[in-house]
């Protein structure tokens, strides 16, 4: 106005152009941006928040693994048996549960392809020192280490749990903490080898009627005794006495070879349990039928003894009868059928006989 000019008005287009109203359009976009980051920031506090409370129960002890995408995979921390809810940490891995150290565990195997927990894994048979396969009905007990130890917990889920192991039934592979069937089928891949090995060194040892007694029945040089009966010997006695020995050798050396397969004593408490030794099948058969045949010569024999003492009875009775005509007669009429009558000549001499009838 000073100088007589007057400034002119701006257009809209001019305006846009020179970013008088530029400014609100950049502040929704920072604004835009903060929202969506502080979205992402909610997302990833609330995925990683699963992870970030746990507990065990009581038979069970926890490891808890770091499980970030920047962490290591270092073991964070252990949670103790029935542990209250505990803070483990944000993207921590669920804790690998193990059995607790005061709780016992037991791992069976039979002969029975039937009885098995898991039906073709436990099942055993073994050779005898005469090369008759045997079947065994066993029980291991044992502890875990568990909480006792913590550093070989961490050792073992380093080691073993780590590792997948097949489940024989399903054929899916599952690691040791993934519940019992998982613990199950380590002990089946790591384990039962050991067990089975030890079985055969000491079962080896022995023969068949060693173990049974009734193998004797089915041995090369093993015969009938003179009275028809089957040997059984070694008698149940010595059979028991053996199965004792076995046993005992089996608890002697197994803790040492556990420890041994596994490198650290991750398994305390091992107590062999050797309930029976069964026969295959086919042996059973030809034991029972063999027991049979000498139930059948066993009668024969007594049959043919029966006879021997008659006919040496009746030879005795006859020299009596012999020597005592009268005795015979006297026999003779207790011997008379109802309803008949006999006459006896019993004089000499052309002397009437005697005539004796017996009422009906």
């Amino acid at each position: 106005m000073a100088n007589g000019r007057r400034r002119p008005i701006d257009s809209p287009g001019d305006r846009i152009a020179s970013g008088g109203s530029g400014a609100g359009f950049g502040g929704a976009s920072r604004t835009t941006v903060i929202g969506v980051a502080v979205v992402v920031i909610l997302i990833v506090v609330a995925i990683g928040g699963c992870s970030t409370l746990a507990r065990v129960d009581a038979g069970h002890v926890g490891v808890v693994r770091n499980g970030g995408p920047l962490d290591n995979k270092d073991i964070r921390q252990i949670l103790q048996p029935g542990s209250a809810v505990t803070y483990t940490g944000v993207f921590s891995e669920d804790p690998h549960e193990y059995p607790a150290a005061t709780v016992q565990r037991f791992y069976q195997i039979t002969s029975d392809q039937g009885r098995g927990e898991r039906e073709g894994v436990d099942v055993v048979q073994v050779p005898t020192a005469d090369g008759v396969s045997v079947g065994l009905e066993a029980t291991i007990y044992f502890n875990f280490v568990g909480e006792a130890n913590q550093d070989l917990l961490k050792r073992f889920d380093t080691n073993i749990g780590l590792r997948t192991f097949p489940v024989a039934s399903t054929g899916e592979r599952l690691h040791a903490y993934e519940g019992d069937q998982g613990f199950a089928s380590m002990l089946d891949t790591v384990l039962r080898p050991v067990i089975d090995n030890d079985l055969r060194q000491e079962i080896g040892s022995f023969r068949c009627a060693e173990l049974v007694s009734s193998c004797a029945l089915i041995q090369q040089g093993q015969e009938a005794s003179e009275s028809g009966e089957a040997r059984t010997t070694p008698d149940g006695r010595a059979t028991n006495a053996n199965l004792q020995a076995v046993q005992e050798k089996i608890n002697r050396s197994l803790a040492e070879d556990i420890r041994r397969t596994f490198g650290a004593d991750y398994f305390t408490n091992i107590r062999f349990n050797l309930s029976r030794v069964t026969l295959p099948s086919n042996v059973q058969r030809a034991i029972d039928e063999a027991q049979s045949a000498f139930a059948e010569v066993s009668k024969a024999r007594a049959r043919v003894r029966q006879a021997e003492f008659q006919n040496r009875a009746n030879r005795q009775l006859a020299r009596t009868y012999e020597q005592s005509p009268g005795l015979a007669q006297i026999e003779a009429i207790k011997n008379i059928p109802p309803g008949s009558e006999v006459i006896f000549n019993v004089g000499a001499g052309g002397s009437p006989g005697l005539n004796v009838g017996r009422g009906r």
